[in-house]
């Protein structure tokens, strides 16, 4: 990895959790909450976390290594000239600080993100060989 993309993922990462970690003061402060332990609420939601922090560091990568506006394209999502020219735009530690406090809030804002995980895949059940006994 290059010096400049090991800085932007730090600051990608420093931005995330910094709203992380004011989503859980927020929900430890609420009046309707029972657990106001921060710790207690960061134990309880660390899977949903990290599965949030994962799709939006995911996300980045591809805009670091130029290939979300190809990812939207191959999935025929038109993108604007704008948004074209500004995900070409050198990314520095402020716009990936920016990027992650950002993305995290926006997939806060996913049903299947905000305070759960989504349900896993199922995949058909396989007929297993029944074991002599």
């Amino acid at each position: 990895m290059h010096k400049q993309t090991i800085v932007a993922t730090i600051f990608f990462l420093v931005g995330s959790a910094m709203h992380t970690l004011a989503q859980i003061d927020a929900i430890a402060r609420a009046k309707n909450n029972p657990a106001n332990s921060r710790i207690g609420i960061l134990a309880t939601r660390w899977q949903t976390i990290f599965n949030r922090d994962a799709w939006a560091l995911a996300f980045f990568f591809m805009i670091l290594q130029g290939q979300f506006v190809a990812l939207l394209t191959a999935v025929k999502i038109p993108v604007p000239s704008v948004i074209s020219a500004l995900l070409d735009l050198h990314i520095g530690a402020a716009i990936s600080w920016m990027a992650g406090y950002l993305s995290d809030s926006a997939l806060a804002f996913l049903p299947g993100l905000n305070t759960s995980l989504p349900p896993a895949i199922e995949t058909p059940a396989v007929d297993q060989p029944q074991g002599k006994g």
